[in-house]
C-alpha cells in the first residue's frame, strides 16, 4: 500500500517557543499558541490549502509572536489577530507561484 501523507506547498510555521526567566520575551508568552487556531479557521474561510506548523525558536524573540511563510522564507513579527488575514492572502499568492 503507498504511503497518502499529504505534502503542502506553503506551510506556516508559528514560533511557539517557551522560554523562562531571565528571558521572558519569548513568542509564546506573547500569544504565538492563540494564533495556530485563529489561522487555521482564516484558511479554512478562505478555501486555502495551507499547513500550519508550531515550531520553536525563530531567533526574534524580543519581535514576536513570528511567524515564516514556507517556501519563501518571509517572517512576520508582532503577530496579533488582526494580522491573520493578510497572512492568509499572502500564502495564496506564493501557492499561485509555486
Amino acid at each position: 500500500m503507498a504511503n497518502s501523507t499529504k505534502v503542502h506547498q506553503v506551510q506556516l510555521h508559528v514560533c511557539t517557543q517557551q522560554r523562562y526567566a531571565p528571558n521572558p520575551n519569548c513568542c509564546a508568552n506573547k500569544g504565538s499558541n492563540a494564533l495556530i487556531e485563529a489561522l487555521r479557521q482564516e484558511a479554512l474561510n478562505n478555501n486555502m490549502d495551507v499547513e500550519i506548523v508550531a515550531t520553536k525558536c525563530l531567533l526574534r524573540c524580543d519581535d514576536g509572536p513570528n511567524i515564516k511563510l514556507i517556501p519563501s522564507n518571509k517572517i512576520w513579527s508582532h503577530v496579533s489577530a488582526e494580522s491573520i488575514p493578510s497572512i492568509i492572502q499572502e500564502c495564496k499568492k506564493t501557492s499561485i507561484n509555486y
